[in-house]
């Protein structure tokens, strides 16, 4: 009962997940000198992002973002993701996980999360939140290298939580 049990919450996981939106990346986002456009990818997971592909002379970015989830009843599950083409000195991001009331997107927590001498930092954090909602997390990606911090910014799209 108890493998039954777990196997069903591993799908439950999995699904939402795959369901909801990635990794978005904001069209504010100028860069120095553009070598290649950003492009749109779709995966046969059903997993709907933008990676953005674009490099510039003080560029490290391969992928920024964020994604959003309802994980559980009444928790949502929000993911950061930063990555270089390179080991940097400090690489990470700060999400904004937002509620949407009277008309105005309202910061309800923030996570930061950063590593150092990597190419990449990804986590996922838990938040318990009120049902019939609005939610969407905000993201703002860094990369720290030879003192130089370069910063990309990106938007979920929301998700309602029942």
């Amino acid at each position: 009962m108890k493998k039954i049990l777990s196997i069903l919450t591993c799908a439950v996981l999995i699904t939402g997940f795959m369901s909801s939106n990635a990794f978005a990346t904001s069209n504010n986002d100028i860069p120095d000198k553009k070598i290649s456009q950003s492009e749109m990818f779709y995966s046969n997971d059903n997993y709907n992002f933008n990676i953005d592909v674009q490099k510039t002379t003080s560029d490290y970015f391969t992928k920024w973002g964020a994604s959003i989830f309802q994980s559980d009843t009444g928790y949502i599950r929000a993911e950061g993701l930063t990555e270089s083409y390179m080991s940097v000195d400090t690489i990470g991001y700060t999400l904004y996980v937002e509620k949407y009331v009277n008309g105005y997107w309202n910061t309800i927590k923030t996570f930061s999360y950063s590593l150092n001498n990597t190419n990449r930092a990804r986590a996922n954090h838990s938040l318990a939140v009120a049902s019939y909602s609005y939610y969407r997390v905000r993201s703002t990606n860094y990369i720290v290298n030879n003192g130089v911090t370069t910063y990309k910014t990106s938007i979920t799209n929301d998700i309602f939580i029942y």
